[in-house]
């Protein structure tokens, strides 16, 4: 393998929503040494059953998507 022609990598801390960090090497010119997620694998309500009832049964556009579309969906 050729040297010089790769770009360095950088190591860049993710931190989740729960004060986990992970360390990943990035090729990038970002300025910060972190990340901080808004939502991960462990708060998403994709990923855990838990949050799942933290999605709002009474919005307004779900009330308007599910009239448009006849769904009457329980959760269960």
């Amino acid at each position: 393998m050729k040297k010089g022609i790769h770009p360095a990598l950088k190591p860049i801390h993710v931190v989740y929503t729960d004060g986990t960090v992970l360390t990943v090497p990035v090729v990038s010119n970002m300025q910060k040494a972190s990340i901080q997620l808004d939502i991960d694998i462990k708060s998403h309500p994709c990923w855990n059953i838990d949050k799942r009832s933290s999605l709002s049964e009474t919005s307004s556009q779900l009330q308007k998507f599910k009239s448009k579309f006849n769904i009457s969906y329980t959760g269960k």
